[in-house]
C-alpha cells in the first residue's frame, strides 16, 4: 500500500474514527495507533518483511523512502 492508496481507503470514514494497528499479518493481537509516525527508508527482504535502515550504522540512501506508524504498545 501507498499514501495514495491509504488516502482513498480512508476517504470516506468518519474523522473520529479510532486507528487500530495488528501486531502481526495473522491478526493474534491488535494495539491501538499511538499517534506517532517517523519518515524512514525501507528494505524489503521479502514480499511480506523487511526493516527499516538504521540511520547511524546504514547508508542514508539505502532502501525507499516510508512512514512507519507506531503502535500504543
Amino acid at each position: 500500500m501507498n499514501v495514495d492508496q491509504l488516502r482513498k481507503a480512508l476517504a470516506d470514514l468518519p474523522d473520529d474514527m479510532p486507528v487500530v494497528l495488528s501486531k502481526d499479518g495473522e491478526g493474534n493481537d491488535f494495539s491501538p495507533w499511538s499517534g506517532d509516525a517517523a519518515l524512514e527508508r525501507y528494505i524489503a527482504e521479502s514480499e511480506y518483511n523487511g526493516f527499516l535502515v538504521d540511520h547511524e550504522d546504514g547508508n542514508p540512501d539505502e532502501g525507499v523512502p516510508c512512514i512507519v506508524l507506531w503502535p500504543t504498545n
